[in-house]
């Protein structure tokens, strides 16, 4: 709609004033909001889906690295003999395992190792789960194992069994 506005005052025309009457309608303004909705819902469930995968490979990187760490000190203890220097103790060649899964816990506490799925838990919480690591003793066909078990879901378990004792 058009309007034309003529003024006078003092005898002088002033300025016409036009309005053109060009906004959104209330329809316009609600399709926009609810396409932005659409896209909001979407985004964030594709968010979620990124981030849990984020978290499971974590746990799992987290799991190689410390299956790593613990079987090559262990393999250089048998190749060497030498004791080997861990953050806040030392890794005691032809100690008990026992002794040692208290160590390396000790070690990755002291390291800064935390739950992929809640920073503010160490790894080896019982409260982390999922993604806690955790470092047992086992005997398997009669020989000492440190297991490696990371709780990726409530039923996936990755473990990882390293022979200390020959």
């Amino acid at each position: 709609m058009i309007y034309k506005i003529k003024l006078q005052w003092n005898n002088f025309i002033k300025k016409e004033k036009v309005h053109t009457g060009k906004a959104f309608t209330l329809i316009e303004l609600l399709v926009v909001v609810a396409i932005i909705g659409i896209l909001a819902a979407v985004g964030v469930v594709a968010y979620n889906g990124y981030t849990t995968a984020a978290k499971k490979n974590a746990s799992n990187s987290q799991h190689k690295a410390v299956a790593n760490l613990i079987r090559n000190n262990i393999q250089l203890c048998e190749i060497t003999g030498t004791n080997i220097q861990l953050n806040g103790t030392t890794h005691v060649c032809g100690e008990p395992g026992g002794t040692l899964m208290y160590k390396y816990v000790n070690h990755f506490t002291n390291e800064g190792w935390k739950c992929p799925y809640d920073k503010s838990l160490i790894m080896d919480s019982f409260k982390c789960k999922p993604g806690r690591t955790g470092i047992s003793v086992r005997v398997i066909n009669g020989k000492k194992h440190m297991d490696i078990h990371t709780y990726d879901t409530a039923t996936t378990v990755y473990r990882t069994f390293i022979e200390y004792d020959k």
